[in-house]
């Protein structure tokens, strides 16, 4: 039996280049690394100054280091979570789309708990300065539905990612 070496039904189907909309994501995701990993740093500067500062056992200082601990979790989370995903982006894995938008429902996750425990706060009279995240939450959840639906409904999205 000859093999057709013409035959390309067993190859995998050839992916688009990436171009359009998915330059802007791809740029987003470049960019929000560079920012949470520019967070993480003043964090755990944050941290290093926390540790040498007399340690008081008052409500407010172990909330204070709690939320501040917290944080720093959820942005090393967020910086190795981008960082893992964003080679399957240029290789155009198709896990990517899936991926992408996990992580996009973890920093919604993360930011509403993030709300919930300085609303707490709030009430203990604990404040906590410069920390208002319901501009973010909104920009990140209509972000996060248009991006869905991109990935869910275009042919681009679904030719792209096919490896």
């Amino acid at each position: 039996m000859e093999e057709n070496i013409l035959d390309i039904s067993n190859q995998p189907p050839m992916a688009r280049p990436i171009g359009g909309w998915l330059y802007v994501i791809g740029g987003i995701i470049l960019l929000s690394i560079i920012t949470n990993v520019s967070v993480f740093i003043q964090y755990l500067i944050l941290i290093i100054e926390l540790d040498k500062v007399e340690f008081l056992a008052t409500d407010e200082s172990i909330y204070k280091r709690i939320f501040v601990i917290s944080d720093f979790t959820i942005g090393l989370i967020n910086v190795i979570w981008l960082i893992i995903i964003f080679p399957f982006f240029v290789k155009k894995r198709k896990k990517f789309p899936f991926a992408y938008l996990a992580y996009l429902g973890f920093f919604i996750i993360s930011k509403v708990l993030s709300i919930v425990f300085i609303d707490y706060l709030n009430k203990r009279n604990i404040f906590l300065e410069g920390k208002n995240l319901s501009g973010g939450l909104l920009y990140v959840g209509i972000y996060s539905m248009m991006v869905g639906s991109y990935f869910t409904k275009s042919k681009r999205v679904s030719q792209t990612f096919v490896n």
